[in-house]
């Protein structure tokens, strides 16, 4: 039985998928660019951050207006504020950005959120 080149080609093509499937890397890289892609697409189409953006800014507002001590109250979203009760790992990223590079606030929680959420693709990718 005689084989053509086009079956050779077909079985090469066959067995380099199939090694590229069983490498973890290349499943990490796919998750990572589809999640890069989303965040992009994301980007492209709202000018404006989502959901509590200005909250959050605030919050890493005041915690540089306060040396970086937490604030006990956020203020201007109620009369005497929203009392704070954040887990501020974030909040000390973001106003550390914002004081460190001059980043304008809207620009930073259009991509920050973003990127964060791509990065954290990679411990949970090796979580076993």
């Amino acid at each position: 039985m005689a084989h053509s080149i086009n079956d050779y080609q077909q079985l090469d093509l066959t067995s380099k998928l199939v090694e590229l499937a069983s490498d973890k890397r290349a499943w990490l890289a796919m998750a990572i660019g589809t999640g890069l892609f989303v965040h992009f697409i994301y980007l492209l189409t709202h000018p404006y951050p989502a959901y509590g953006a200005g909250l959050y800014l605030q919050i890493a507002e005041e915690i540089s207006a306060h040396g970086y001590a937490l604030p006990e109250r956020i203020p201007l979203y109620t009369r005497d504020g929203v009392p704070f009760a954040y887990p501020p790992l974030m909040y000390y990223v973001s106003a550390v950005i914002m004081d460190t590079t001059g980043v304008d606030p809207i620009t930073l929680s259009r991509l920050l959120p973003g990127f964060m959420t791509v990065l954290y693709l990679i411990p949970f990718y090796y979580r076993k």
